[in-house]
């Protein structure tokens, strides 16, 4: 999930609107929906494809958020942490 945070690309979470990965991502710019609701998911791919600059702008979580969860970063802290 982390990786998928720094990819500066429109994301699409698929999850029950309760998950622990939705909770996560509500944080981010990421479009979340049930995965069993197939007329959103396609009106969504649908708008990316016809605006993708507009999708980009709207659902990319920006590179300083991403960088928080950049498992290289997150290494390096801990290793700190341990080292302290």
């Amino acid at each position: 999930l982390y990786e998928y945070l720094s990819l500066s690309k429109p994301m699409l979470c698929m999850d029950d609107a309760n998950g622990a990965v939705t909770r996560f991502l509500d944080r981010f710019h990421v479009k979340t929906v049930a995965y069993q609701n197939v007329e959103e998911i396609k009106n969504w791919l649908g708008e990316c494809v016809e605006n993708y600059s507009a999708a980009v702008a709207q659902y990319t979580v920006s590179h300083d958020e991403a960088l928080k969860y950049d498992r290289r970063l997150l290494n390096e802290k801990l290793l700190r942490i341990v080292n302290a």
